[in-house]
């Protein structure tokens, strides 16, 4: 076999074990990998440094996966606006760059948070000639519900780029959360390895905070983002921000509806016998999901 195949064979060995063990780590070691593969513990060794790095790499394919269903992990990543206590300046995307904040950002409304405040009239941009438009400023940060399209698809799509005429929608946000619910379901065993592993080292990479930041994109309404983007009479830096705060606006129902489809997945059995909820049928999963959305809606 040729590297290529041999690490192929062995992601996916590693992938059986995990389906075959109910997505338990624990039960998972390199000798039964290299067992499973017929190979040796050395060369097992020699493509992946550690059982985690290997785990982990099975783990990312499946998810990746669902990244693109939900329009591509990196269709919209927020810039990281960090400021230092006690400082004027700012870094932007982690850059370790600093530079003073836009007075530009004024043009937006008031009650917007996480936007630089204004500086003084002499260290300001010139804004003089961005006369914004009112009607894209003021519908910016509407919360006022979308009506779906009537005519629009009864199924769950297979991706959320199919959903984009309805983007926006409480319809698309519980589409989604059933898409999401589906998959995680079909591949339980790996998105319980991920998932149980968040629950025990939360952290702002883990595969539950990036599930989340994707979902909260899928929520948005994407014509707004595209407004944003096409006002040519807003700078760059100020249309990251606003498409930052309207994303950041769908990340609390975004983190809610992860948070309740993550521990019905892992408690998926108890829910079984505790409530008898089956989420492993298709009309069950559904009106679990729907219940959901009738407690956040």
């Amino acid at each position: 076999m040729s590297a290529k195949e041999t690490k192929e064979k062995i992601l996916k060995c590693t992938t059986e074990l995990l389906l075959e063990r109910g997505g338990d780590i624990g039960n998972v070691t390199i000798r039964t990998i290299a067992a499973r593969a017929g190979i040796g513990v050395g060369l097992t060794n020699h493509y992946f440094s550690s059982k985690e790095q290997l785990i982990e790499e099975c783990i990312e394919s499946v998810f990746s996966e669902l990244f693109e269903m939900l329009g591509g992990e990196g269709s919209y990543k927020p810039s990281e606006i960090h400021s230092d206590p006690g400082s004027d300046e700012i870094s932007v995307n982690g850059s370790g760059s600093t530079e003073e904040p836009e007075a530009a950002a004024k043009a937006g409304p008031d009650n917007i948070t996480g936007l630089p405040e204004a500086q003084p009239a002499d260290t300001a941009e010139d804004t003089s000639d961005l006369d914004l438009d009112d009607e894209l400023l003021s519908g910016l940060y509407e919360t006022d519900e979308f009506e779906s399209d009537p005519a629009g698809p009864e199924n769950v799509s297979p991706s959320v780029l199919e959903m984009s005429e309805e983007s926006g929608t409480d319809e698309v946000t519980r589409k989604t959360a059933g898409m999401v619910m589906d998959f995680l379901i079909r591949n339980e065993a790996i998105a319980k390895a991920a998932l149980s592993r968040d629950v025990q080292n939360p952290l702002s990479t883990d595969y539950t905070a990036r599930l989340t930041d994707a979902f909260a994109y899928a929520m948005v309404d994407k014509k707004k983002l595209d407004e944003i983007e096409n006002n040519d009479r807003m700078t760059e830096r100020m249309k990251e921000q606003f498409k930052e705060h309207i994303i950041n606006e769908q990340k609390l129902k975004a983190f809610m509806i992860m948070s309740s489809v993550k521990e019905a997945l892992i408690r998926r059995e108890v829910l079984k016998t505790s409530m008898d909820i089956d989420l492993k049928d298709d009309e069950q999963r559904d009106r679990y999901v729907d219940s959901l959305m009738e407690l956040l809606y």
